[in-house]
């Protein structure tokens, strides 16, 4: 006979294998109860899976964009939005920051021009 590993045959192996198999079949027949669960459970699961999937709408709906207008109110324009002016004195009068991120020469430009009109942002 053919020699695979050191001292294992083909031989050897196909009894191997033979004993395996008769070995799982007997703990098959000998608990019942665990093989029938093993054959119903995952069917039982797979059976839930498509009916869940048979009640959920497949259909591809157009793309629609999360922000509309109204969402979003401006600073200091609404009457539950106070200025940005008062915030900056609330932050400043209890020692909050205000961060800016990233910190490139865009946004120091920005940080620039806002200050102007906003010197509590210096």
């Amino acid at each position: 006979s053919r020699v695979l590993k050191k001292g294992v045959t083909m031989g050897n192996s196909i009894r191997q294998l033979k004993a395996m198999l008769r070995k799982n079949w007997l703990l098959k027949i000998r608990h019942p109860w665990a093989t029938f669960l093993e054959i119903i459970l995952p069917t039982f699961v797979m059976l839930m899976l498509i009916a869940v999937r048979t009640r959920v709408d497949t259909k591809l709906h157009p793309t629609q964009p999360y922000i509309r207008e109204g969402m979003f109110v401006k600073v200091g324009n609404s009457v539950i939005s106070p200025s940005l002016e008062s915030f900056l004195k609330l932050w400043f009068a209890t020692g909050e920051h205000l961060a800016f991120a990233p910190d490139t020469e865009e946004t120091q430009k920005m940080l620039n021009v806002l200050s102007v009109r906003f010197p509590l942002l210096q």
